[in-house]
């Protein structure tokens, strides 16, 4: 009986195939180990201040920068005159204004926060001043976010002036200024809408954050602002 003959090549064909394979599975094992070996990347950590006051932070050993967002506080609406024989609507506060950069640091380092606080409505006249947003360092300069002004018969202004980061890829945002209220005479009384806060404030901010509080009635308080916001991260 003819017993069939091999191709020439077939067997040497697949040894070939089963090298590569064992090959291919080897570097597969190797990169697996060198990945392994050196760990997973750093993920970037987050860090909110939410609550108005003062902070400090201590950077990190590892850490040679730290991006900054800070939002300053919102005015109070002003208070108009209802109760009176020529009644005028009060107008909204302004909003904080908003700075962002990129601080170069030092581990060990400390860099001092403090969260702006909101303008509060009056009985009567201008509603208060929200404050400013600030981070102190004296190996960078820092960064600051002016507070909102607040709102009179007149909406508040969204000011700028003490609004600046010393670092780099910087931006830097005005707050809006709140609407006005009715004037006096008017024949309806209305009052005025607090201004938002400057575009960029940080996701990790609470809603609210900077804006500008509405104008009241005189019998009435007005809204208060929103408070400010710090956003650290590294």
């Amino acid at each position: 009986m003819h017993t069939p003959t091999p191709r020439p090549g077939h067997r040497s064909a697949g040894r070939l195939v089963t090298r590569a394979a064992r090959a291919a599975t080897g570097a597969a094992a190797a990169a697996g180990l060198l990945l392994a070996a050196a760990g997973p990347a750093h993920a970037a950590t987050t860090r909110a201040y939410t609550t108005p006051g003062t902070y400090t932070f201590a950077v990190p050993q590892g850490v040679s920068q730290v991006r900054v967002v800070l939002t300053g506080a919102g005015g109070a609406g002003g208070s108009g005159m209802k109760d009176v024989a020529v009644p005028s609507g009060g107008g909204g506060g302004g909003g904080g204004a908003t700075s962002a950069c990129t601080l170069a640091v030092r581990p060990g380092d400390t860099l001092t926060i403090t969260v702006g606080v909101r303008g509060v409505g009056k009985s009567v006249g201008f509603g208060g001043a929200g404050s400013n947003s600030t981070v102190s360092y004296p190996g960078a300069g820092g960064a600051s976010a002016e507070g909102g002004h607040g709102g009179g018969a007149e909406g508040g202004a969204g000011v700028y002036g003490a609004t600046w980061c010393a670092g780099s890829d910087g931006r830097l945002s005005f707050g809006q200024s709140g609407t006005n209220g009715s004037p006096p005479l008017s024949p309806r009384l209305t009052y005025g809408v607090g201004g938002a806060p400057g575009a960029g404030v940080h996701g990790a901010c609470p809603a609210g954050t900077g804006a500008g509080g509405h104008g009241g009635a005189g019998p009435t308080l007005a809204g208060p602002g929103g408070n400010g916001c710090v956003v650290l991260t590294y």
